[in-house]
């Protein structure tokens, strides 16, 4: 189980990163690639976290996030982007707004 609580890991790229079980109170993740990543059992997982990061279909999230609203705008936001994306851009769109 991975301790990153507090952590800055804005701009990592932690594609596919086998993250069950991690603690994730506060950690940064600014424009960090979570697609496809194993999210699965961690704590502290925030939907504030994941509408800065870079999330997709691929990415397993804990149960109790899966269905939340903003969690699924930026699902949605990062899929579009993936549809239109260019080579310079690497991860997701800046951060989905909060919902109104």
């Amino acid at each position: 189980m991975a301790w990153l609580s507090e952590a800055r890991l804005d701009d990592v790229a932690l594609f596919a990163a086998d993250l069950r079980g991690a603690r994730l109170d506060g950690t940064a993740l600014v424009a960090t690639d979570l697609r496809a990543a194993d999210l699965r059992e961690s704590h502290g997982l925030t939907p504030l976290q994941l509408s800065m990061a870079a999330i997709d279909a691929t990415t397993q999230l804990p149960d109790a996030l899966r269905e939340d609203s903003s969690v699924t705008a930026r699902l949605a936001a990062c899929a579009r982007w993936d549809e239109v994306r260019t080579e310079e851009a690497e991860t997701c769109a800046p951060p989905t707004p909060k919902p109104s």
